[in-house]
Order: C-alpha cells, then structure tokens, then sequence
C-alpha cells in the first residue's frame, strides 16, 4: 500500500489559490502511537506563507494512515521523522528517517 500517495491526496486538497508549496514535518512516537504535525505553506516565489493548523478531521485521517504505514513496515525501514513536500502540480517528495536522539529524548530509560 502506497501511504504516501494517501498522505499526498490528503495534503494536495489544503493547496489552495497563491500557495505553491505544502511542507509538511511529521514526528512519530512509535511506542505510543502518537504524532506530531506541524505544516507551513508557500507561493510560488518561494516566501513563506503561513503557519498550517490542521482540523481534528485531517488529523484523523493522518493518523489512521500513520498507524497503519507504521504497523505494516520491518523494523529496518521504521521511521520517526518524516517531511511531506507537495507542490500545487501535483509532484510530492517523501523523506523519512529514523532521529535516535528524538527517541533516546522520548524515552530516556530505554
């Protein structure tokens, strides 16, 4: 299943007139199942727009995707930390990583 094209539906339909660009940051806490999102958009310049604040609807719905990319990958390719980038053609760029300082922070005793 493809989680990022899903990601990417949900993302292309925040794109609205004069904004190029959708960046948006993921942080994943994998024990508990939680998340955090922040978004920040921008025009076709480049300038940054403003700060995106997600509805409790779009949240949902990114966090069912997440939980369900998260528990339908091998633990080689887990990932806390992800950035979404969509632009208003339609093009998307995924980087996901695994941030071991972020989850040694999480969870100090291990």
């Amino acid at each position: 299943m493809d989680y990022a094209q899903k990601l990417k539906e949900i993302f292309q339909q925040l794109l609205i007139e004069n904004i190029n660009t959708l960046v948006v940051e993921i942080d994943y806490y994998t024990e508990e199942k939680g998340f955090g999102i922040k978004g920040n958009t921008f025009n076709n310049e480049g300038l940054h727009l403003s700060y995106l604040d997600f509805d409790a609807e779009i949240v949902w719905n990114i966090s069912d995707i997440l939980i369900e990319w998260q528990n339908g990958i091998y633990e080689e390719q887990r990932w806390n930390k992800a950035i979404f980038t969509t632009y208003s053609d339609g093009h998307f760029e995924v980087k996901t990583w695994w941030d071991e300082d972020f989850q040694k922070e999480l969870y100090p005793n291990g």
